[in-house]
């Protein structure tokens, strides 16, 4: 049976040892743990955290405000939960889910199941076979899908699949081209997430009457390994997922095209949905 380590309500610093085997449980504070070459369970709680799995199959969950979460080697199950979180899986085949608010997901190598669920969430699956699942709200909530998210990196040649609700099916959607211009891709959630991680005296729209195209593109590049703008004129190109009956947005795929898509769509189970 693992022990439990509590850390402070400061800024803590933290290596998991593997003969230890302890469940971490963060408290306050920006915290940084560490896992170990075996199987750990961190979670951060409060504060701005650094969470890293490093080996084995960890399960960590990053708590309230902004963290940064990486799985490291193994099948890990990554959970963001409150807050702008970056969450990464790394190695093995992973299980990431964003949780609360807008989240930057990226699956690493290996077959990975990435769900966005609330907020506007960003899904890059890298290497491997992913599921990249949407998650979105009704139609009544979200008429403009504002909280629809965005795939970054869809490749078929990968068998990478979108995954749907239960009740929904590829049959049900309706494709159609759409262009962003890249400044609009950054919205408060994610903005205030950084303005409140580096500690810098700006609003939203301050920071982001500084940020120029060709430094939104190196961001996305930097976090994802996705070049999301590759002609680099500012557009960002792709394909626009709605439910044809009602006509809401339940998500967007970067630079691809609906023949792309066609075919990559799955309805998963409700045991799938469910899945971390």
């Amino acid at each position: 049976m693992s022990s439990i380590f509590l850390l402070t309500a400061g800024d803590d610093q933290f290596t998991i040892s593997p003969d230890l085997q302890t469940d971490v449980l963060a408290l306050g504070g920006n915290d940084w743990v560490i896992g170990s070459s075996v199987s750990d369970t961190i979670n951060g709680n409060q504060g701005n955290d650094t969470l890293q799995g490093l080996g084995g199959g960890d399960r960590i969950w990053g708590g309230q405000d902004f963290d940064s979460i990486e799985g490291g080697e193994g099948a890990d199950t990554l959970n963001g939960n409150r807050g702008f979180d970056f969450v990464n899986g790394d190695g093995g085949n992973d299980i990431l889910r964003g949780g609360q608010d807008a989240d930057l997901l990226v699956g690493g190598v290996g077959n990975d199941s990435i769900f966005g669920d609330r907020g506007t969430d960003f899904l890059a699956g890298n290497g491997g076979s992913d599921v990249l699942v949407l998650s979105f709200i009704s139609p009544e909530a979200d008429p403009f899908g504002a909280e629809a998210d965005t795939i970054l990196d869809f490749q078929g040649t990968e068998r990478d699949r979108i995954g749907l609700p239960p009740g929904l099916t590829e049959a049900d959607l309706l494709l159609t081209p759409v262009t962003v211009v890249i400044d609009d891709v950054l919205s408060d959630e994610l903005l205030t997430a950084v303005i409140e991680v580096q500690n810098l005296g700006f609003t939203p729209d301050q920071l982001r009457a500084l940020l120029t195209p060709a430094a939104i593109r190196q961001v996305f590049q930097d976090f994802t390994g996705v070049d999301v703008d590759p002609n680099g004129n500012g557009i960002i190109e792709g394909t626009e997922i709605r439910i044809a009956a009602t006509g809401q947005i339940i998500g967007r795929s970067v630079n691809t095209t609906a023949s792309d898509l066609a075919g990559g769509f799955i309805t998963l189970s409700p045991d799938e949905l469910a899945l971390g």
